[in-house]
């Protein structure tokens, strides 16, 4: 990996977690077929508790960062010189062969939504890439526990 600028402090990663629970499979709460209750008999078990709610299983994050604004000889960066960005994250514990890239297409494009299945600490860190394909070097990385 070549470096064409270094990041700045001002290639800062911050996050948004929010968490996903897919709707509940519970069956068909209405019935085609009304079912009749007898007239005489009186419903004496007692009230059920309410449902346990089932543990996420899957975390959409949102990653923003802010453009660097200069080159590492200083001089200044325009946004028209970055095509985009790329994402690096890893789940602790992993190899960090296993770590996973995204592209972010386009300078101005300073925010990525991520949907992660695993719970765990993810690092996350994140480079800039100009326009003949060069990569800046790794911003400061961002540990975040996700569970």
């Amino acid at each position: 990996m070549q470096t064409l600028w270094g990041i700045s402090a001002t290639l800062g990663l911050a996050l948004l977690l929010t968490a996903c629970v897919p709707p509940s499979d519970s069956g068909n709460p209405v019935s085609d077929n009304p079912v009749s209750s007898p007239s005489s008999s009186t419903n004496t078990s007692p009230p059920t508790s309410n449902p346990i709610t089932p543990a996420p299983t899957s975390y959409k994050i949102t990653l923003k960062w802010n453009a660097p604004s200069a080159r590492a000889d200083g001089s200044p960066l325009s946004l028209s010189d970055i095509s985009g960005y790329r994402v690096y994250y890893l789940l602790e514990g992993t190899d960090s062969s296993q770590d996973t890239t995204v592209p972010v297409n386009g300078g101005t494009t300073t925010s990525l939504s991520l949907t992660l299945t695993a719970p765990g600490s993810y690092t996350f860190a994140i480079t800039a890439v100009d326009l003949n394909g060069l990569e800046s070097g790794l911003s400061s990385a961002l540990s975040i526990p996700i569970n």
